[in-house]
């Protein structure tokens, strides 16, 4: 596999100035613009490159984001999986990339075989089934955030996720019972990179006995996609905003770290009150 790098690229940086995206802190340039999360309808200030200066104390960064981006409801930041951050940036999503264990091929080990009974497949007519599960997962997603969420654009997010190019939906089958999916969107690119990548969207399965090998074997289908690519797959972790719900978060993203991921960015959040000011 080609070298992998989810850096900020000049190219990027090129790109947001010509869009008047780039703005500067004393000598520090940063990137912002407003996003409106198409679910929750929250008002953001996102910016997707700032020096670590910046974002180890975001006192004077947040003293100018309040000026130019006076209606907003929250500051999203990104940032390296290593970076040190301010503390009142909290984790939102980590992003993190499948290199498999130790010693094993870009698609990770073979693994067991499923159990009899269990099988994996590939039909559009499931497209129903995934698109219920997908906006579970939307769901989920934006409560664990304490964010409000409307049942039509949760439809709406679910079927934008079907219709994106490159997507496919692997099935967990029971028989002939559709129990589970991993969801990948195949022809990613980073922007802030140009990382080109696949997307593992969403991955579930919905029964007790089969949930552990069945995940693991539709991560390793997906990995393996990812390999006859010669992509990265990338998947994520959301981090709830409640303690307990963070804290479970950790120990999902540790697990994920033991069995071959890698986290590879951050994307955190801040809310407006904090911003430029001690709460």
């Amino acid at each position: 596999m080609a070298e992998v790098s989810f850096a900020v690229a000049d190219a990027y940086l090129v790109t947001a100035a010509a869009a008047g995206h780039v703005r500067h802190v004393g000598d520090h340039a940063y990137s912002a613009g407003r996003y409106v999360d198409p679910i929750s309808l929250s008002r953001q200030c996102l910016i997707e490159h700032a020096p670590p200066v910046l974002l180890a104390d975001i006192g004077p960064l947040g003293a100018a984001l309040r000026q130019a981006f006076p209606d907003t409801d929250t500051l999203v930041v990104r940032a390296t999986a290593d970076a040190v951050v301010d503390d009142r940036l909290q984790p939102l999503i980590t992003y993190v990339r499948f290199a498999g264990p130790a010693g094993s091929g870009p698609a990770g080990p073979p693994g067991p075989p499923l159990p009899a009974g269990l099988a994996l497949g590939q039909d559009t007519r499931d497209d129903d089934a995934v698109r219920g599960w997908l906006v579970t997962a939307l769901a989920a997603g934006n409560r664990s955030r304490g964010r409000p969420v409307d049942e039509d654009r949760l439809a709406e997010a679910a079927d934008a996720v079907l219709a994106t190019p490159g997507r496919q939906s692997i099935v967990l089958r029971a028989g002939t019972a559709a129990i589970g999916h991993a969801t990948m969107l195949c022809d990613q690119v980073d922007e802030v990179s140009g990382q080109a990548y696949v997307e593992l969207f969403d991955s579930l399965v919905d029964d007790d006995a089969a949930r552990r090998p069945g995940l693991a074997a539709l991560v390793r289908a997906c990995a393996a996609v990812a390999a006859e690519r010669n992509l990265p797959l990338i998947g994520n972790v959301i981090h709830p905003s409640d303690s307990a719900g963070f804290d479970h978060s950790r120990r999902v993203l540790a697990r994920l770290v033991a069995t071959g991921w890698r986290p590879e960015y951050v994307y955190y959040e801040c809310p407006w009150s904090a911003v430029g000011g001690r709460p």
